[in-house]
């Protein structure tokens, strides 16, 4: 009877042990389902990040709406939108909402969401804080995502004063190994300067 009641007592603390560590296991695939990088919490933030900033672009052309009646019936006609600051000047607005502290620039047609902001040489993405200054080295590939036709961009003798034309080609420039640096912000996106000084004439890996 003893030796009975101790294989039955020894069972149950086994059973007990293995339903702990499966109530862990399962704890912890509903925490990674729920707060993961693709976790259900994660895709609610993003859906409703995205849902805001249609609603801030619907605002900003219903501002455009009003703003254009106004000046075609000789009102008032500032551009103005309820909860976000307007600056700028016609066809260079700049458009930055209270609540969510998103900002757009705004020329009359398309409207661009700007991600980096530029205070004197620190320049800060808005979305991931992440800090970086102007003359950095970045890694950047302006050869993905383009057709072979907008590899070359040339810059005619009545810009750059040279005897002819010159031509700059990303793929050439890629292969030399050369970098890039960052210029600044220009409408809310890093503007990149080349890392070698360009001249006239064809780039081979040797110079």
């Amino acid at each position: 009877m003893k030796r009975k009641v101790k294989n039955e007592k020894g069972i149950t603390l086994i059973a007990l042990v293995i339903t702990i560590i499966v109530l862990l296991i399962l704890a912890g695939v509903a925490i990674a389902t729920l707060t993961g990088d693709n976790g259900i919490l994660g895709k609610a933030r993003i859906a409703q990040t995205t849902t805001n900033e249609k609603e801030e672009e619907e605002q900003i052309k219903i501002g455009y709406s009003e703003y254009l009646i106004a000046k075609q019936t000789g009102e008032q006609s500032d551009f103005k939108i309820s909860g976000a600051t307007v600056t700028g000047k016609e066809g260079d607005w700049k458009i930055e909402f209270d609540k969510t502290g998103k900002g757009y620039y705004f020329d009359g047609e398309t409207i661009t969401k700007y991600i980096w902001k530029q205070e004197g040489d620190t320049i800060t993405n808005l979305e991931t804080k992440q800090t970086l200054k102007v003359g950095d080295y970045v890694d950047y590939d302006p050869a993905l995502g383009t057709n072979a036709s907008d590899l070359t961009y040339t810059s005619t003798t009545d810009k750059t004063g040279a005897d002819s034309n010159q031509e700059f080609n990303v793929a050439t420039y890629k292969k030399a190994g050369y970098g890039w640096r960052i210029l600044g912000v220009s409408s809310g996106k890093l503007r990149l300067i080349s890392e070698e000084f360009i001249g006239s004439g064809t780039y081979t890996d040797s110079n």
